[in-house]
């Protein structure tokens, strides 16, 4: 697998949990306002995917999922922590915890990358966007 297509493959990944997980979330959160905030993110997230599967599409591969068992995974884990408090406070932490670990995940893939500028750029924007996830995110903390 080229270095191009190793980087689009993660940031499909990435952004794909990204989505899952807050598509969960939604079935814990009352407030409509942070509801609303939670879904914005969510269409991020779809943005993302869609570009880089579009460029997986052209190299003639196909986009890797994350996994069934990852995301169930991921909801059971989020569903625990959520058991004793699902306030829109500690479900804000929780995605900011999601973000920062994606962030550097996604910086250190980058720092390791030397292939097409184009990739580089969205893996760029990717980290953008969950750096405005967090900072929209601290006000409900």
């Amino acid at each position: 697998m080229t270095q191009d297509l190793e980087l689009l493959q993660f940031i499909s990944k990435n952004a794909e949990m990204g989505k899952a997980t807050l598509t969960h979330a939604l079935d814990a959160i009352d407030d409509l306002d942070f509801r609303e905030t939670v879904k914005a993110q969510i269409a991020d997230y779809d943005e993302i995917c869609a570009e880089a599967d579009d460029l997986i599409d052209r190299t003639g591969a196909e986009s890797e999922s994350a996994g069934a068992f990852a995301k169930t995974m991921a909801d059971m884990m989020f569903d625990m922590k959520t058991l004793t408090d699902d306030s829109p406070s500690k479900i804000s932490e929780m995605i900011i915890r999601g973000n920062s670990t994606g962030i550097v995940k996604m910086t250190e893939r980058l720092h390791e990358f030397d292939g097409n500028p184009e990739i580089a750029a969205l893996a760029k924007k990717h980290i953008a966007y969950m750096q405005e996830n967090i900072d929209v995110l601290k006000a409900y903390l």
